[in-house]
């Protein structure tokens, strides 16, 4: 996790966006383990070659 201000969670990972089936990545389970309840993607921001931030609200 790289950041978590109560509404949004950002998690650094690989730098490929997790599409329609995100509920199914391990990264969801860390943002929805972080925000304490629902966690819906918002997208991805590449930061590099290898890494990506995945941003999710908590709902």
């Amino acid at each position: 996790m790289s950041d978590y201000n109560g509404h949004m969670v950002k998690i650094v990972d690989h730098p490929y966006a997790l599409g329609d089936k995100y509920k199914q990545s391990p990264i969801y389970t860390l943002a929805k383990e972080t925000c304490g309840k629902e966690a819906v993607y918002q997208g991805m921001r590449q930061i590099n070659e290898y890494q990506g931030e995945h941003v999710f609200l908590c709902r």
